[in-house]
């Protein structure tokens, strides 16, 4: 078997809390029991504060391939309610993995031929509630070298604290949630070009061919499914304008007012069609 060897200059755990005693004797005692666990069996959850990794590296001890590095991994959870942090960020930093150590061989494949082996990745996440106006807030931004880079916001109003209290009410949320201003922009670092060259090549045809068969079919199950004609040329438009030259693209959510998710339900179930408008969704394209 490879041998294994590596070095780590930090890891830390910063502001634990232990549960009461009482607490997680009575969640044992209740789980010996076969009892389901209640809302009070979030009093037995530790609390952390934060969790820092820094300057991972370790030799696969594989011929050939790179060592798994990390340069930086921070986690943050603050503002408890109970046992739920109303407050979270994820920062990755440096992050460097052999291709040939996914779990998905054709993954490994695509990306050896695409030149991004070793993967490398950096990202940031936060998540957010305010009780103030019940929002939850989603920041994500993650660069994936040779990929492309995945960032996405979202705002979504109106959830309860009592949420947090006892998330087994978690479901109420569909009464008074509503969706606010939602962003989805992805930048090619170089996926898209090889991923139409290589289905076009499978499809025996070229590659400008194969993009202008996949935007029509896109065109036709929008209409088809939604009956939505103006948001399905919407779509064909800037899907044409980004695999011609694939730059960025971007699909958003920006609806005058925040929008209830019953009223959304209900557009779902009887005018899918309406849901657009109603959340003035937008698809743009190398802006």
């Amino acid at each position: 078997a490879p041998s294994q060897k590596g070095q780590l200059e930090l890891l830390e755990f910063r502001d634990l809390e232990f549960p009461d005693k009482d607490a997680f004797i009575s969640v044992i005692a209740a789980s010996m029991a076969n009892e389901a666990p209640g809302p009070a069996a979030l009093a037995a959850i530790p609390r952390l504060g934060a969790f820092a990794l820094r300057g991972l590296n370790v030799e696969t001890g594989m011929p050939g391939l790179a060592p798994i590095n990390l340069d930086t991994l921070e986690l943050n959870l603050d503002d408890y309610i109970g046992a739920i942090p109303s407050r979270l960020g994820v920062v990755i930093e440096g992050l460097q993995i052999p291709a040939a150590l996914l779990p998905n061989p054709q993954a490994t494949s695509i990306l050896g031929l695409l030149g991004a082996d070793p993967v490398r990745a950096d990202g940031a996440i936060t998540l957010s509630w305010a009780e103030d106006t019940g929002a939850i807030t989603l920041d994500e931004n993650l660069t994936i070298a040779g990929i492309g880079q995945l960032r996405a916001s979202a705002n979504v109003s109106g959830i309860p604290r009592a949420i947090f209290d006892n998330p087994t009410r978690a479901q109420e949320a569909i009464a008074t949630a509503s969706i606010g201003d939602i962003s989805l922009r992805f930048d090619d670092g170089g996926i898209t070009p090889f991923m139409l060259g290589m289905m076009a090549e499978q499809s025996g045809i070229g590659a400008a061919e194969f993009a202008a068969g996949l935007t029509q079919q896109v065109e036709a199950q929008i209409e088809g499914i939604l009956g939505a004609r103006g948001l399905a040329s919407e779509v064909g438009a800037a899907l044409r304008t980004y695999l011609n030259d694939p730059q960025n693209i971007t699909i958003a959510a920006t609806p005058a007012n925040p929008v209830p998710v019953a009223q959304l339900i209900g557009a779902a179930m009887a005018a899918p069609a309406q849901i657009a408008g109603i959340l003035n969704l937008s698809i743009t394209a190398n802006e």
